[in-house]
Formats: structure tokens, sequence, C-alpha cells
């Protein structure tokens, strides 16, 4: 049987990962999976294992059902980009705005890129749909009638566009 790739095994080890972020691992995984020095470019100041559980647990502390779609997975090298769907109840403290729990299930699309040192998470980047997650959330209001996407405007319904709820 042939040995698997570097870019196969970093997929499965960044797949592997988002079990601490589910809650389903812990301080275990994140020591054996990212660099003592591991970089969240978010901004955070944390680094290494303990910024990845500071965020699994703010994260599974607003949103105690939190899981993830893994849609589409593609390695490079020593690089790992993957978009996903991250699914769950708002019912705690939203990390980074202070907003009280709403009861209301959000979908929001992220996209990751990932950077590997050997068998390892050293680098993180993430555009998240943080406003979509804001009109679920109902703090920010959704696209008005007749703005770009909604009912009557520019690429909605009633202009040709993808009917409500694709």
């Amino acid at each position: 049987m042939a040995e698997k790739s570097r870019e196969e095994r970093n997929k499965e080890i960044l797949v592997k990962s988002l079990d601490i972020l589910r809650g389903k691992a812990g301080k275990e995984l994140a020591e054996k999976t990212y660099t003592a020095d591991y970089t969240d470019h978010s901004g955070a100041p944390e680094r290494g294992p303990a910024r990845v559980l500071a965020v699994a647990e703010q994260a599974r502390r607003a949103f105690p059902d939190l899981d993830y779609d893994v849609e589409q997975v593609i390695a490079e090298g020593d690089y790992v980009a993957f978009r996903l769907t991250m699914h769950g109840t708002h019912e705690g403290p939203l990390p980074g705005s202070g907003l009280p729990g709403t009861g209301k299930r959000v979908k929001v699309r992220q996209l990751h890129m990932i950077r590997f040192e050997g068998d390892r998470i050293a680098e993180h980047w993430a555009v998240r749909d943080d406003l979509g997650m804001m009109q679920q959330l109902g703090v920010i209001p959704g696209p008005p009638n007749g703005g770009p996407g909604g009912p009557g405007g520019p690429g909605g319904p009633a202009a040709g566009g993808p009917p409500a709820g694709d």
C-alpha cells in the first residue's frame, strides 16, 4: 500500500483538529496538532495550543451545539485551504461582541487557510460571513426590499435572481 502524500496527511490532520472546536477533543490533541508558536492571524495575542483551546471554549460557550460541515479541502505543499459551514444555536455571549444569547440558530459560511510545519498546524487565516451571522441573529437588518439580493432588487427573485431560500 502506498504511503500517503504530505498533502493527504495534512488534510486529515486539519479535519481531525476540528474535533477540538466541536468539544470532542481537548488539550492532548491541541498539543499534538499545533506548534508551540501557532499563530491565529485574527490579531489575538495568544499563541500555540492555548489559543486554539481558548477559541474552542469561547465558541462552545456561545454555541453549545456547535458543529461544522466541511464542504471542500484543498492542499498544496505546506498549505491547506478549506471551506465549511458552521452551525449552532446562539445560547451564550458572542465572543468579541458581548451579545448575549438569542436562542437563534445560525449557519455561517467560512473559508480558512492553514500553514503546516511538519505534521503540525503553524498558522491560520480565516474569512467568515460575520455580517450574515449578525443578520441571522437579528442584530443587523438584512437587505431591504429593492436592495441587492432582496425582493425586487438586483439579483433578487423579481430580477431573475435565485428564488428566495436558494
